[in-house]
């Protein structure tokens, strides 16, 4: 026999699942900016490493080039907080989620307990009708 919590188990456990499922998709867009900080920080040792061997050719688009890596590397930072903050929120959510569906299944354990001691207790009152009604037959006989 199934509990009135069973859905309600069901439905947490999914609600879980989802937000692990979120959560791990903020982490994977978080490497990816990782690992767009780190190709632009050796994008940007490259430039140097060319504007050191050719001054004249760099000495003109160097400066104009840093500047631009400087404000992408500052969007990539933004975009990296915003998504460690969304992580961190992501995180507390699942925990609350958790705790929903840990609290689903108590009460889904307690409800089957709770209707087996009711078997229980109604086949113990069965059996003690039917002794009582042997013992009244047999006493009459």
């Amino acid at each position: 026999m199934k509990s009135p919590f069973a859905a309600l188990g069901r439905l947490h456990d999914w609600q879980v699942r989802e937000h692990q499922r979120l959560l791990s998709k903020l982490r994977q867009q978080q490497q990816a900016l990782q690992v767009a900080l780190e190709a632009l920080a050796q994008e940007v040792a490259a430039e140097q490493r060319f504007a050191a061997e050719q001054p004249f050719e760099a000495s003109v688009s160097l400066h104009a080039y840093k500047r631009a890596a400087a404000a992408k590397r500052a969007n990539l930072e933004k975009r990296l907080a915003e998504l460690k903050a969304a992580d961190e929120q992501q995180q507390d959510v699942l925990r609350a989620a958790y705790g929903e569906l840990k609290r689903a299944e108590l009460l889904d354990e307690r409800a089957k307990a709770d209707a087996a001691r009711k078997r229980e207790d109604e086949a113990a009152k069965e059996r003690d009708d039917l002794s009582t009604a042997r013992r009244s037959s047999s006493g009459t006989a």
